[in-house]
């Protein structure tokens, strides 16, 4: 089923795109993840409610960074999409002594307003400390995927986009 996002057709100045940003900009926290969040479709007659799925991020922190932007394709396994998450979260929580915190846009962008969120996509992935790219059959396919590493590799050196990019 192909969905149609009507993007605004405003045109702001920079600064306040990104101050628009800033305010909208939100994370996911680990353990309000699951394996039913990532097998429910992001749009269309068998999404979840909205309301309920925005909810279960929050506002980011002034001086918060999220740790992981999830690049993945709703297209793939979300068994082993799930499972690759679950590694990432304890690996990290043994490294930091914290759960990780998450951007994944159907739970931190508002699927009411999803033109607003597109178009600060790029300061949502640069905001992240690592863009976590859940490679699978279909990722490849997806041009939102092919999008979000196409934005970090735009915005950082070549060097720095290595090694915020994690695939797995």
């Amino acid at each position: 089923v192909t969905r149609w996002v009507a993007m605004p057709n405003i045109k702001l100045p920079a600064s306040m795109l990104l101050q628009e940003a800033r305010d909208s900009l939100r994370c996911i926290e680990w353990h309000n993840i699951s394996l039913e969040l990532m097998e429910g479709a992001v749009c269309g007659p068998e999404a979840a409610d909205h309301h309920s799925l925005y909810d279960l991020s929050r506002p980011v922190g002034k001086e918060e960074v999220i740790d992981f932007f999830l690049s993945h394709s709703w297209h793939d396994d979300p068994g082993l999409r799930y499972l690759r998450l679950t590694e990432v979260a304890n690996k990290f929580f043994l490294k930091h002594g914290r759960f990780p915190t998450f951007w994944l846009d159907k739970v931190c962008i508002d699927q009411d307003s999803i033109g607003d969120g597109l178009k600060v996509l790029p300061i949502y992935v640069m905001a992240c400390s690592k863009l976590l790219v859940l490679f699978g059959e279909s990722y490849p396919t997806r041009l939102w995927c092919l999008w979000e590493l196409f934005i970090l590799f735009a915005f950082a050196n070549e060097e720095q986009a290595a090694e915020r990019v994690n695939f797995l």
